[in-house]
């Protein structure tokens, strides 16, 4: 079940990121502080709302960094097509 609710929360983000309005994961995202910002706000927001309770401070706090570097390291690679 936890472990559902975390894949939805994978989809739910992604959707957010590209389609959802205000669209964060523009071209070059990455190149932009502010840009950077909305993103890593938009990740913790979506994270906040659907991951299971089970996650605490910590646990939340770490896999939101995790997650931002992903989409980071992936943009800056030029793999980032896939996101944006």
């Amino acid at each position: 079940m936890e472990e559902q609710k975390v894949k939805l929360a994978a989809k739910h983000l992604l959707r957010r990121l590209k389609e959802e309005k205000p669209t964060v994961l523009i071209n070059d995202w990455y190149k932009d502080t502010q840009v950077r910002f909305q993103v890593q706000a938009a990740i913790k927001k979506v994270m906040n709302d659907t991951l299971p309770e089970s996650y605490d401070r910590a646990i939340y706090s770490s896999k939101c960094d995790i997650v931002f570097e992903h989409f980071l390291l992936m943009a800056q690679g030029g793999n980032g097509r896939a996101y944006a």
